[in-house]
């Protein structure tokens, strides 16, 4: 865009010198020149009405397409509310009223289960609430970017405990793998969402028995984290498409666990708000690995 406007003040520059130049021609001048002259000056007007065209065309293609990111993003919202909102709410309503039931007539058979499928569902409704509220927040510009140094090794240990309920439940073993000091200059709300997010991903498509690793490397770019599993692993056109929002796809987890795609989303968009970037390595039936990207001190 830059090099378009430049190329628009040039043309108008040299408008300008060849209308002021007309006092230069003598008054004997023949009128073959005049009309050259005039022209000149009508094609360079046509340039500039052309480059102006073009300015307008480029901007009205950056609204459509934004215009068509914010219908996906309505579609999205819709589906997430009507559906991956309502079914855990039914499952919480059902549950407790057996549960009631039971303790009412003094049956204790299936009360156990019962709370535990009320208090899964609980947690899945709370991990989708924070992820709405976050992306509506940051959609509307009022998530705000506060970074400042902070105790990486320490967030992710706090993340992986407050995931050890998930992975305990399919028998999933969290490891980590951190240098000894890990300092980094990053909004702290945002870093817990990423990490958050990404070994919740990770819980939901590994099976039982399997394995996620969390660790963080230097490099020339600052830190570098990962989280690994050996899970179901990703199709190549699922990759393709998982950080984007308008094919982004609800995918069940291993143990039929409901997704909605959203919290990849926010870790995209909090990882580039750091300036950063975010990508993923996955061979289908393999596992998969997700990378990004923080300024370290």
């Amino acid at each position: 865009m830059s090099v378009k406007v430049n190329t628009m003040q040039h043309k108008a520059e040299e408008l300008y010198k060849i209308r002021n130049s007309e006092k230069a021609f003598p008054r004997t001048e023949s009128g073959i020149m005049k009309l050259l002259h005039e022209l000149e000056v009508h094609r360079i007007e046509l340039e500039l009405q052309n480059e102006e065209l073009q300015q307008a065309r480029i901007k009205a293609e950056e609204s459509e397409a934004r215009l068509r990111e914010l219908n996906a993003a309505k579609d999205k919202l819709f589906s997430i509310i009507s559906h991956d909102l309502r079914s855990p709410f039914t499952s919480i309503i059902g549950f407790s009223n057996l549960l009631a039931e039971r303790v009412s007539i003094d049956d204790h058979d299936g009360i156990v289960e019962y709370a535990r499928i009320i208090r899964d569902s609980s947690w899945r409704v709370m991990e989708l609430l924070m992820n709405l509220l976050e992306w509506s927040n940051s959609q509307t510009g009022k998530m705000d970017y506060y970074p400042e140094y902070i105790d990486l090794a320490s967030m992710i240990t706090e993340a992986s405990a407050l995931s050890t309920g998930g992975a305990q439940q399919k028998s999933i073993s969290i490891m980590t793998d951190l240098p000894d000091n890990i300092t980094a200059f990053a909004d702290k709300a945002m870093i817990s969402t990423i990490l958050r997010n990404l070994i919740s991903n990770a819980i939901k498509f590994t099976y039982l028995h399997g394995k996620i690793v969390i660790s963080v490397k230097e490099n020339h770019n600052g830190l570098l984290v990962s989280v690994s599993d050996n899970g179901v692993g990703l199709s190549k056109k699922r990759i393709e498409n998982i950080f984007r929002f308008e094919k982004s796809k609800p995918t069940l987890g291993t143990q039929k666990e409901h997704g909605t795609g959203l919290g990849l989303l926010l870790c995209k968009e909090f990882v580039s708000k750091h300036g950063g970037r975010i990508w993923v390595e996955s061979e289908f039936g393999k596992g998969s690995t997700f990378f990004f990207t923080i300024p370290a001190i």
